[in-house]
C-alpha cells in the first residue's frame, strides 16, 4: 500500500487557501448528521464502507474550511488528518486504507470482503466521533 502523501507535497500542490467559512462547517455538519442516520439502514458493507469514508471525508473537509484550506484531492484530505492528528497516526493509515477501498469500489467494481468492515467498523466509528467532537469544539456547538 502506498503511503500517505506529505503535508508538504500539498500544500505546495493540492491545498489552496479559502476564507474561513463557519457557516459550510455547519452545513458540513448538518449533512454528516443526515448520512450518519442514513448508514444505520444500508444492509450492504460496502455500502457502509463508502458512507464511513464521505462521513470522514466531509467532517475533515468542514476542519480544513475552519482553518481556511481547501484541497483539491482526497489523498490531501488524508495527509490534513495525519498532520493535524499527528498523535492518532494509526487512525491516519486506517483512513488512507479506506479511502483506497472506497476507490477501489468506485473506479474498480472491486467489492471488498464483509468481514473488511467487520473488522474495522469500531475504529471508523471511532475516526467518526473524534472528528465530530473536534468539529463541534471548533463551532462551539454542543
Amino acid at each position: 500500500m502506498e503511503n500517505i502523501l506529505s503535508w508538504e507535497n500539498c500544500l505546495n500542490k493540492h491545498i489552496r487557501r479559502v476564507q474561513v467559512d463557519t457557516s459550510k462547517a455547519k452545513s458540513a455538519h448538518k449533512l454528516f448528521q443526515i448520512r450518519k442516520e442514513e448508514l444505520k439502514n444500508k444492509k450492504a458493507a460496502f455500502m457502509k464502507l463508502e458512507d464511513y469514508y464521505e462521513i470522514i471525508k466531509e467532517l475533515t473537509s468542514a476542519l480544513m474550511i475552519l482553518d481556511g484550506l481547501k484541497s483539491s484531492n482526497h489523498e490531501c484530505i488524508v495527509s490534513y488528518f495525519a498532520h493535524r492528528y499527528p498523535d492518532h497516526k494509526y487512525e491516519a493509515e486506517k483512513l488512507h486504507e479506506l479511502k483506497n477501498i472506497r476507490n477501489n469500489i468506485q473506479y474498480e467494481a472491486s467489492i471488498p470482503e464483509d468481514e473488511y468492515l467487520t473488522k474495522n467498523e469500531l475504529e471508523f466509528i471511532h475516526i467518526v466521533d473524534m472528528l465530530e467532537h473536534e468539529l463541534l469544539k471548533e463551532l462551539s456547538i454542543s
